[in-house]
């Protein structure tokens, strides 16, 4: 089995007047993706909490299932070094076991949609693998 190490980091935004924002990680052709650390540096106005959900897609034939949704915690971290004074980091660094063989959804929720931006970076790391 044919194995590559990958990286990479997805930006998510939280538009005014939303409560979620996504993005997307395409699975190349072929290749299983194992997910093997997710971490995350997300600003949310000062009261709100939120989470990150990657939802990945079963690699199995005949899955009612579209997606299956693994949840991650933010943590309020202090004040954000952006210039929104306003916005507060929040984090999330855990280890992990996730697979999938197509596309990758990244999910942020916050507590409630305002009229103030929120977003930051997930980060993802893990390998590539020959599905055989």
């Amino acid at each position: 089995m044919s194995e590559q190490l990958i990286q990479f980091e997805l930006k998510l935004e939280v538009l005014s007047g939303q409560q979620f924002g996504s993005a997307t990680f395409s699975v190349p052709a072929g290749k299983r993706l194992l997910i093997d650390y997710v971490s995350a540096d997300i600003r949310l106005p000062s009261a709100q909490r939120g989470s990150i959900t990657i939802h990945t897609r079963p690699p199995y034939p005949g899955s009612t299932r579209v997606s299956v949704p693994h949840f991650f915690f933010l943590t309020p971290a202090g004040a954000s070094i952006s210039a929104a004074a306003s916005l507060k980091s929040h984090f999330v660094s855990q280890r992990t076991r996730l697979f999938t063989e197509q596309k990758l959804e990244v999910l942020l929720a916050r507590g409630q949609a305002t009229t103030q931006l929120a977003g930051g970076i997930v980060s993802i790391s893990g390998r590539l693998v020959d599905i055989t």
